[in-house]
């Protein structure tokens, strides 16, 4: 798959994700509104560039997807690609390898 092929599906996948996440904000009921960030898009196709570069250049998807991104939109995204979930004993191993990536 090249860049450009892997970089279309992850951006689909993200608007796709977004587009949830804005219509949960829209038909929330509550006095509290359903949290929602508009700047989020921006933040997630910037990051969707690096995880593409990485991946064409042969890192592993999965790993790749896990230390990227977080939350619902990690489990999204997960699913999107079909990949396993993540597991209970994996979660402490993710947020070591983001804080590394991250320099702490």
């Amino acid at each position: 798959m090249s860049t450009q092929d892997f970089r279309e599906k992850l951006g689909l996948a993200l608007l796709r994700f977004d587009r949830l996440e804005h219509e949960k904000h829209l038909n929330s009921k509550s006095s509290r509104p359903y949290p929602y960030n508009y700047y989020a898009m921006g933040i997630y196709l910037r990051r969707a560039d690096e995880v593409a570069i990485s991946v064409c250049n042969g890192a592993d998807i999965r790993s790749e997807l896990l230390t990227n991104f977080n939350g619902k939109l990690q489990k999204y995204l997960l699913k999107w690609f079909k990949l396993a979930p993540l597991a209970k004993d994996e979660y402490n191993s993710v947020e070591a390898l983001k804080a590394r990536k991250m320099g702490f």
